[in-house]
């Protein structure tokens, strides 16, 4: 998977949870703080990701 296509689905998923604790349907001390963390998370798996592909790739080519 590309890391845009990776990043458009953390973006639904943050984007949903911040409506869902503004809904009030998830407790508003834990929309906040997955509202935080998730984008933190996001970066580091976009990455690990992007990483693991260039070694896939150095692999291959050897």
């Amino acid at each position: 998977m590309s890391s845009i296509i990776q990043a458009i689905c953390w973006a639904a998923l943050i984007l949903g949870v911040a409506f869902v604790g503004r809904a009030e349907l998830l407790p508003p001390e834990s929309a906040r703080t997955l509202t935080i963390v998730l984008p933190a998370l996001a970066v580091v798996t976009i990455l690990k990701s992007r990483d693991c592909a260039k070694l896939s790739a150095q692999r291959d080519r050897a």
